[in-house]
């Protein structure tokens, strides 16, 4: 998420020296009594955020950490996370139902995050969808449901366009088919003030823990359109830093320049995806303030007989109630491609 911001401070700048007039955007509060609730948080015994057998691969020299759910001879769901994020951000409510559904569930971090490998050598986002593939090839799966979020759902389009012998189908969740395609905005100069509102109070690199948290949970509420940054939310980013530092998953400082480069180095996919020829579905919230819902509706339009879903209200970041309609979707989609 990183990249996004780093876009929206260089638009915000821009326009603080063209003289440009914008009204001031809403930064969400913090609840009451929040120091209280960051230091009980904090004190709180780490909650496990592993689900079933972890492993690790090299690929391209890369260790990359990745997680099996689920009964192995079930049909295999690939989730790929998005920019600068651990995939143990695909939550208990979003995993949980796919489960439940019938389906084996297949995590990792990408390069550079979390349990995976640093590197310094270039790659782009071919290279990730190769990650992927060859955790395939460990696990001994043929083929797989290709689940990406954001920079992920990018990374899924690679994955589909390259390695079509190894997707059942993919499923692109708030994301593009080209990020920086000239005929659709991609953020808007509100949310770039609101970043560097945030960066103003909180220092773009936060000195505490507790202005950390306060600054992070206010960009994730601000980005889910919340009023105030609910407590949940809170408690569940400090509980995921205890345990990736209880862990020793700490990412690499640079991971969110390389995935940028990543992203500017792969370029469009619209022409290819023209010609895919695979069950696909795009799923995209009216309240993504990120990636705006255009984008997905044009990824849609440009896959041949995709299926698009707009979720109302739905973020960038998606809430636990999205999440779960997330997972609804997809879930209805893959029965449906089973039922044919």
């Amino acid at each position: 998420m990183r990249f996004y911001w780093r876009l929206l401070v260089i638009a915000a700048c821009f326009c603080m020296l063209s003289s440009c007039v914008i009204r001031r955007p809403h930064i969400p509060k913090l609840p009451k009594e929040v120091n209280h609730h960051i230091q009980t948080f904090q004190a709180a015994p780490v909650h496990p955020f592993y689900m079933g057998e972890q492993d690790t691969l090299h690929s391209a020299g890369i260790p990359i950490w990745y997680e099996a759910i689920g009964a192995k001879d079930a049909p295999a769901v690939l989730l790929i996370m998005g920019h600068s994020t651990s995939g143990l951000a695909w939550s208990r409510r979003f995993i949980d139902p796919m489960l439940a559904a019938g389906y084996r569930v297949i995590r990792y971090d990408n390069r550079d995050v979390g349990g995976s490998g640093w590197t310094e050598k270039g790659y782009d986002l071919s290279d990730m969808a190769l990650d992927g593939v060859r955790i395939l090839d460990q696990l001994g799966i043929d083929k797989a449901h290709i689940v990406g979020i954001s920079m992920g759902g990018m990374i899924g389009q690679h994955f589909v366009l390259e390695h079509p012998d190894r997707a059942l189908s993919l499923s692109a969740l708030s994301t593009s088919g080209y990020y920086f395609d000239p005929q659709l905005k991609s953020v808007t100069l509100k949310v770039a003030w609101a970043n560097v509102a945030l960066g103003l109070r909180y220092g773009l690199i936060p000195q505490n823990d507790r202005r950390k948290v306060k600054y992070t949970t206010k960009s994730m509420a601000y980005l889910q359109n919340q009023e105030v940054v609910p407590l949940e939310m809170m408690n569940w980013w400090i509980q995921r830093k205890k345990f990736a530092q209880q862990e020793g998953r700490k990412s690499n400082p640079k991971a969110g320049s390389h995935h940028t480069k990543a992203i500017r180095l792969s370029g469009s996919r619209l022409n290819e995806l023209q010609q895919l020829r695979l069950p696909s579905l795009v799923v995209h919230g009216t309240g993504d303030r990120l990636i705006l819902p255009e984008h997905g509706e044009k990824l849609a339009a440009t896959i041949p007989d995709c299926e698009l879903v707009i979720l109302e209200g739905m973020s960038h970041i998606p809430s636990p109630e999205d999440e779960k309609d997330m997972a609804k979707a997809i879930i209805t989609f893959l029965k449906r491609q089973q039922s044919l």
